[in-house]
Parts: structure tokens; sequence; C-alpha cells
């Protein structure tokens, strides 16, 4: 029985088949002061007629089709007919590839994050996604750099974050063999904390308001401030003295209607959200000072 599959397959590798195969290609002395603005085609496509060994031999030894990135065209039949001794090429698709280059020129361009955070209930992002590095360096065909406006990294997302989340993600494979780039991935940092509501009453001041014999009183003094706040800033949002509003004097002085509307003033060092108060009006008054 082993005999006869021997025999079987001898006789079969010596009689003449034609297949279609596909070769890669592979760019080769391509100047380093120059860049390609097109890429050749990533495979060759052959119909090939030989011996069943010949072509046997081929597929699981399938050469790479050099692409002379030095000359102005590569004809692809030609190269093929010589890598391929022993067999009959009857076709070649695509027969040719035109060598397109500009010089090389180089430039930074920031880095785009792609990646998605989605933090718990009542979990936030404390401040936008922060990307390490932020730029990349990059060279290749003027042509092609000038339309560059920054570079993205991959597709990520992130469920049911709760803290700190640091991740080091790829950078997208756009125009890869024809732009060089720095490195290959960044690390994305996402600063994620529980956040929770908070009230305070504050002051209202009147800048502006004379000193001398009598002074703006407004009704109420005071406004009460609701907002959401992380934990780890509550205490201080509740002792901060960054926070105040204010009514300008010369508003009271130009208004007809009796009542001002306050100016909130947000501590700078604070994350806080959906900040509202009332009253949203306040009444006001002059009270003569006793001389």
């Amino acid at each position: 029985m082993l005999t006869s599959i021997l025999l079987w397959f001898i006789f079969t590798m010596r009689e003449v088949h034609t297949v279609y195969l596909e070769f890669p290609t592979e760019i080769r002395n391509l100047p380093p002061d120059e860049a390609l603005i097109e890429l050749p085609p990533r495979t060759v496509r052959l119909q090939i007629k030989g011996e069943g060994i010949q072509l046997l031999r081929l597929y699981y030894n399938t050469p790479k089709i050099p692409v002379d990135a030095g000359s102005r065209e590569v004809n692809f039949e030609a190269v093929v007919s010589e890598m391929a001794r022993g067999v009959e090429v009857e076709s070649v698709f695509p027969r040719t590839f035109v060598v397109r280059k500009e010089p090389r020129v180089s430039r930074t361009v920031p880095v785009r994050s792609r990646v998605e955070i989605h933090p718990l209930p009542s979990f936030e992002l404390v401040a936008p996604l922060e990307v390490i590095p932020d730029s990349v360096a990059v060279s290749g065909a003027a042509s092609i750099l000038d339309r560059l406006q920054f570079w993205p990294t991959v597709h990520r997302v992130y469920r049911d974050v709760r803290d700190t989340l640091r991740v080091r993600v790829p950078l997208a494979d756009t125009l890869t063999g024809l732009v060089l780039r720095e490195f290959d991935a960044v690390d994305v940092v996402a600063v994620v904390e529980e956040f929770t509501e908070a009230e305070r009453e504050i002051r209202v001041l009147v800048p502006g308001a004379p000193q001398g014999e009598e002074f703006v009183q407004l009704a109420p003094p005071v406004i009460t401030v609701r907002y959401r706040v992380p934990l780890s800033q509550y205490d201080a949002a509740q002792r901060s003295e960054e926070f105040f509003a204010t009514v300008p004097y010369d508003e009271i002085r130009a208004d007809t209607t009796g009542r001002v509307r306050p100016r909130l003033h947000i501590p700078p060092d604070l994350v806080l959200r959906d900040v509202d108060y009332e009253p949203k009006t306040l009444r006001y008054f002059n009270v003569l000072l006793d001389q």
C-alpha cells in the first residue's frame, strides 16, 4: 500500500500542471534621503505552468520579488521570469510598477488617543486623557507629511474603571511603509475618581462699592451653591476661600430692574461639575451710615 502511494506521488509530481501563486514584494535600495509616495503591491499574482515537483517547491518556498527603489520602473514579468526557473510563467499581474519618490522630510505631529474610558456609576474622569509622549517625530515624502495632522492610536475600550488607569497603547499602522515614526506605542493615563454631591453657602461681595457715607446691601447677602466634586476634594471645596460670588458696584448703578445676577467664582484648583446656585438674582438697597 505504501509503495503504491509513493509511486502515485512520484508520477503525479512529474505531470505538468497550471496553478496560480502569489509572490510577496520587498522594497530594496531606497536611498535614505528619499521616500516613496506610493507603495508597490503587497503581492504579485502569477499563472505558472510546470511539473508538480517544481510548483510544489515554489509553493512552500515562495520567493520575495525585489522592488528596486533606485530604479524608475520595475518590470515584474522580467524579474519573475529570472526567479522562477524550471517553470513557465504564463501571466503576471500587475506587470509593472512605477517607482514614485520625493525628498525625505521630517516633522513632529501630535498623537491623538482613540482610547475610550467607561467608569463605573458615580465615577468620572477628573481630567482629559493624558498621552505620554503627546507627539511623535515622523519622516517621509513632503506631499504626504503636508497632509498629516496627527497620528492616532489604535482603538481601545476600557469599561468599569474606578481608579487611575495607565495603559500602553500601540500607534495605528496608518501609512506604514511610507512614513517612518520615532516609536510605535504611547502611554495613555486616565485619572478616574468617585464624585459626590455637595452644597455650600457663600457670601456675595460688591467690589467697587464706596466706603464713605453709604454702602450697598444685597438681599439675601449669600447664595447657596450646589455641585458635584471628587471625594478627595470635598473638604477643600467646603473650606476654600477662592469660592465666592460678586456683583460689581458699577452693574448695580447701571441696573434699572432692582435685581442683579451674581457672578460665581470657582476655585481654579478644584474639579467641580454641574455647578448651580440659588437664588439666581438678588435685590439690593443702599444703607446710610450714621456720622
